[in-house]
């Protein structure tokens, strides 16, 4: 479930839309898109920031416990054409921690699952405020 206090990263804004909080507008559009493929069946079943575990107990570092790993997509849904959940990860700037869990992620679940990277760039206005 998406936190009510986001952090603004890349000069992402929050957007609620549809009674939902976005990260960003083009985690919003996307989900427009989405939902009117489900109104046409051709997906079903759609999730929103689905989380994925990675490790299967709390994980330690410097003895320090950090949790459990885990990979946060930004949809998950049933492709009807394909027979099999895609999960979607819409991301700006792929990070070195992203890069990590996405390999682990695929080593898990890629024998189960469609991963679609769609791939955005933010664009920013001459008052600082980004377009996506």
């Amino acid at each position: 479930m998406l936190r009510q206090n986001i952090r603004e990263l890349y000069y992402n804004k929050p957007i609620r839309y549809n009674g939902r909080l976005f990260f960003n507008g083009a985690h919003k559009a996307r989900y427009i898109d989405l939902m009117s493929l489900a109104k046409t069946n051709n997906i079903q079943f759609l999730k929103v920031y689905p989380h994925y575990n990675l490790s299967k107990s709390q994980m330690m570092s410097n003895g320090n416990k950090i949790g459990r790993v885990s990979f946060a997509g930004t949809f998950e849904y049933w492709d009807n054409d394909f027979e099999r959940i895609v999960v979607e990860k819409i991301i700006s700037v792929p990070t070195g921690i992203y890069r990590t869990k996405l390999a682990w992620f695929l080593t898990i679940y890629g024998s189960k699952y469609i991963y679609r990277e769609i791939k955005f760039t933010v664009r920013k206005k001459k008052n600082n405020e980004s377009i996506v």
